[in-house]
């Protein structure tokens, strides 16, 4: 008998349509990723150049849980939106003047504490 809850809500929607995405995408992983290096490709993924690093950390990761997970693959994707793209360019200068300002403060804090 079927739970009356077992479809409730978006995310049990959202988690069929990201398997049936995916699902092809870990099957051939899981064949051409041996198990010895999966992990390694997962940890030397953000040091790999742009391309490679996504490839990498997501075949390693299909290989050991045999699911990629959307969040997983938006960080790993991060560095390469941040230097591509115009607005992640502007994300990057708003977040380094924020840090200049808050060290300039506590610089200029620190001289008039003495």
């Amino acid at each position: 008998m079927m739970d009356m809850r077992q479809n409730y809500g978006l995310g049990s929607f959202v988690k069929k349509i990201t398997r049936k995405v995916t699902k092809p995408f870990t099957k051939v992983a899981s064949k051409i990723v041996p198990k010895e290096i999966a992990g390694i490709m997962r940890t030397a993924a953000p040091f790999l150049p742009p391309g490679y690093r996504e490839a990498a950390y997501l075949l390693g990761t299909a290989k050991q849980t045999g699911r990629i997970s959307p969040m997983d693959l938006a960080l790993t994707a991060a560095p390469t939106f941040f230097n591509k793209t115009q607005m992640g360019q502007n994300i990057k200068n708003t977040i380094r003047w924020i840090k200049c300002s808050v060290y300039w403060q506590i610089s200029q804090n620190g001289r008039h504490s003495k």
